[in-house]
């Protein structure tokens, strides 16, 4: 990117992996993180071009699962990176754009192929970097290894 071209495109993505009791708190829960996002672009003086959300549905890939569950939004933003329409991804948490390193995998090499960016809102890292990116693989672990936990305690309620 040279100087001339430096305003990033950015693409917010935002997941819920719950629908809540009721649509706002829904809508409430999606929208503090799109603000959160598009506060982060503004700072930056980046162009937001496009919102990325998957409601009710989980990053998580359960164990003998070969793939994570298809996220209609994330793939979207995939195929944005990917196309160049957008620069920049930006999301409020690591663990609501991935929990599977596959995923951030993917992600990671679609970004050092076409110079894009991966932002977070809440955790400062830069993945153009060796220990950002190093950095960024630990929260995508910690994040599945927190799914996986929540999932347990979840099966041993439901067999109490």
């Amino acid at each position: 990117m040279t100087a001339a071209s430096s305003t990033r495109r950015a693409g917010l993505y935002v997941r819920l992996s719950h629908v809540k009791d009721n649509e706002q708190a829904t809508e409430d829960a999606t929208e503090r993180q799109e603000e959160r996002a598009r506060g982060l672009c503004l700072s930056r003086g980046w162009d937001v071009v496009r919102v990325f959300a998957d409601t009710g549905i989980s990053a998580f890939r359960a164990p003998g699962q070969r793939r994570a569950p298809y996220r209609p939004d994330f793939e979207a933003a995939v195929a944005a990176l990917e196309s160049g329409e957008i620069t920049a991804l930006v999301f409020f948490k690591f663990d609501r754009l991935v929990r599977d390193p596959a995923d951030f995998e993917r992600l990671l090499a679609i970004c050092e192929q076409t110079g894009s960016v991966l932002v977070s809102v809440t955790e400062p890292l830069d993945t153009s970097t060796p220990i950002g990116e190093s950095f960024a693989r630990m929260l995508v672990g910690q994040a599945r290894m927190e799914s996986q936990n929540t999932s347990a305690r979840l099966q041993a309620q439901r067999q109490q």
